[in-house]
């Protein structure tokens, strides 16, 4: 879900006519899902990019949404990496109950 809320920021800051309020909404919303996991940086950078939409400044906007995407992507590695690690508890355990 993030991961389209994220391409649809990108979608929509690629367009002619930059529609900010829209761009907004989709940050807010990628903000809320970050606070639900827990995703403190991906969080963070969200702020710079809902104030670049309010200052309607483009530059500012790409810079901070790199950072998110620099963020975005240090958070999905690491929750890979939680669910490899939970996966590897459960063959584990089944090995055992199967003994």
């Amino acid at each position: 879900m993030a991961l389209s809320l994220f391409n649809a920021c990108i979608l929509r800051s690629n367009l002619p006519n930059v529609d900010f309020a829209k761009l907004t909404a989709l940050v807010k919303k990628v903000e809320e899902k970050s606070s639900w996991i827990g995703a403190e940086h991906v969080r963070l950078s969200c702020d710079e990019l809902i104030q670049s939409c309010y200052e309607t400044n483009k530059n500012i906007f790409f810079r901070a949404l790199t950072w998110m995407k620099n963020e975005f992507l240090k958070t999905q590695d690491k929750l890979d990496t939680i669910a490899q690690m939970e996966l590897r508890i459960i063959r584990l355990k089944n090995k055992q109950l199967k003994k």
